[in-house]
């Protein structure tokens, strides 16, 4: 029987949001995995509304596959630990030869911390159950292409961190007479060697040099039998207090431990959420069960696009729905836009925020930037169109045909009818960014029909038409000029929105990397990237239209 991931844990776990540390617990069957575990949560199986793994009283294994539990962080409350409890080595009911293989391999990918639960000492029959470390470059890649002979140098960059915990220890930890702490134990262990070339030595050397190089941090704990009296079968009913003293005392020391040293989990350079932790668990599921070679950084590729595509998406809906909701009447103002523009593009960089996964070269962010820009055009047009549509039927409502001025005291009320139309404009609101430049147009070809009307008006002396003349052609320039900084105003509050948006990117993802605990450092080259879109838009957006003064200077980061 292969395995499968529950589709019920696929949506629990892709709910989280926040970044998650992997603590998962490998070792022989009944040595007493879901105790420690749940001790490591705090949760005594007192009744079974408490949560926690299941525990058996009898020979019989009682976990099986793979389990997960998300608790939260006792120490980071926008951090989620997922505990794993997986189903003991070397479990004679299993049917399946490569069972035990298929879980060792996940628990290793999968992990932040791998906890190796061990009884009374560290032996060699106890890191034989680690045996397929031994063979872990024919289990795993690391990368799609690569060199047959560098197979399992860079092992150390994906592994988890490596913890022994010695289970019912009872010895002295001493050496030939030396007192040893635990981890100078472990490294006295693994560093061990067996003389001879044979086949057992070269095994037994083998599996304690590939220990050393694929878990280069490493840490051992030994934990005094827990039981007071003969109350075995009740362990996972008993409180602390009702406990050995000197095994709750170093049972705190390993979780203090596990838990400040557990990071969130890092494949590459990439923090994983719960949905991104999972959709790897299926990745490497899905290459497990189909007897191929899980590859690390295939499967990071498809995870990240998977996880950063929905989060894309959720950040679009997030912008198109606050944007529909409240420009639902166009024209506005371009103020109202921009308003509008920057707390929506808020809500949808901190939405992609919450949901991303951070490729390396920030690819999905930019994207979302892109889309953010296109829309902002997109809405700007939209508004503009809608002016200008507005603003030519509200200047045709009281216009009348020239042909009707054509004639003895036309011009005055050619006059008045312009008078009566601009009072009218200028006190309609709403008018939208395209107001001025609409107005402009008008008084250009008013300033037209104006001179033809001039012309035919006996009523007025030539220096009458003269000084009317020059009186439209001021008025026109006056709305010209308007319009003109109109459009230089639009350009410029264009411009300082998207740069904003870009800044309010960079700050984003500096504070989720900040978040999950990752140095700012880097990811350096991909922020400059981000910097570099901000510098961009200047050749994009003009800043300055000729005969008008420059606006305002924009600092850019």
């Amino acid at each position: 029987m292969g395995l499968k991931v529950c589709d019920e844990a696929v949506r629990q776990l892709s709910l989280l949001n926040t970044p998650v540390s992997v603590v998962a617990v490998v070792g022989r069957y009944r040595s007493g995995k879901s105790f420690l575990l749940n001790k490591l949560a705090g949760v005594v199986l007192k009744d079974s509304t408490d949560g926690g793994f299941q525990l058996g009283s009898t020979v019989q294994s009682q976990t099986k596959g793979i389990w997960v539990w998300p608790v939260s962080h006792p120490n980071d409350p926008h951090r989620t630990v997922i505990l794993i409890d997986t189903e003991g080595l070397g479990d004679i009911e299993k049917g399946n030869k490569d069972h035990d293989c298929w879980i060792f391999v996940l628990s290793i990918l999968l992990s932040s911390i791998l906890i190796f639960n061990t009884q009374s000492t560290i032996s060699h029959e106890g890191f034989e159950q680690l045996h397929f470390v031994s063979n872990m470059t024919d289990l795993v890649k690391t990368k799609v292409h690569s060199d047959p002979d560098e197979a399992g140098e860079d092992f150390s960059e994906f592994f988890p961190h490596l913890v022994v915990c010695v289970r019912d220890f009872s010895l002295r930890l001493e050496v030939n007479g030396k007192p040893l702490t635990a981890d100078e134990f472990l490294e006295h262990c693994l560093t061990k060697r067996k003389p001879g070339k044979s086949r057992e030595s070269r095994e037994y050397n083998g599996l304690r040099e590939n220990l050393e190089s694929f878990f280069k941090k490493r840490k051992c704990f030994v934990l005094s039998p827990p039981e007071l009296g003969d109350r075995t079968q009740e362990l996972d009913q008993l409180a602390d207090d009702e406990l050995n003293e000197k095994f709750v005392e170093q049972l705190k020391a390993l979780r203090d431990y596990v838990f400040t040293s557990a990071r969130p989990k890092v494949v590459d350079g990439i923090a994983l959420n719960g949905k991104a932790w999972v959709t790897l668990a299926l990745e490497y599921t899905e290459a497990l069960m189909s007897n191929a070679i899980p590859c690390i950084e295939s499967s990071l590729t498809r995870m990240t696009k998977a996880v950063n595509e929905e989060a894309k998406k959720e950040s679009i809906n997030v912008y198109d729905t606050g944007m529909k909701s409240k420009l639902q009447r166009l024209p506005v103002s371009m103020e109202k836009v921009l308003e509008c523009h920057e707390r929506y593009m808020k809500e949808a960089l901190t939405e992609f925020a919450k949901r991303c996964v951070l490729d390396k070269e920030k690819h999905y962010a930019r994207e979302v930037n892109l889309f953010l820009e296109r829309q902002l055009q997109e809405w700007t047009r939209k508004n503009e169109s809608e002016s200008e549509l507005f603003c030519r039927d509200l200047l045709r409502v009281e216009r009348r045909s020239r042909k009707e001025f054509l004639k003895a005291g036309g011009h005055k009320e050619f006059t008045a009818m312009i008078n009566k139309i601009q009072k009218t404009y200028e006190a309609t609101s709403n008018k939208g960014p395209k107001a001025c430049e609409v107005m402009a147009r008008f008084m250009e070809e008013v300033n037209l029909e104006e001179q033809e009307i001039l012309k035919v008006d006996k009523t007025l002396t030539e220096m009458e038409r003269k000084c009317r003349i020059q009186e439209a052609d001021r008025r026109m320039a006056e709305e010209e000029k308007k319009a003109m900084q109109e459009k230089v105003n639009r350009l410029q509050a264009s411009f300082d929105a998207l740069t904003k948006q870009y800044e309010e990117t960079v700050q984003i993802l500096i504070e989720k990397l900040y978040e999950i605990g990752q140095e700012t450092e880097t990811h350096g080259m991909a922020f400059e990237m981000l910097q570099s879109d901000i510098s961009n838009l200047q050749h994009r957006h003009p800043r300055n239209t000729e005969n008008v003064p420059p606006p305002r200077t924009c600092n850019i980061m």
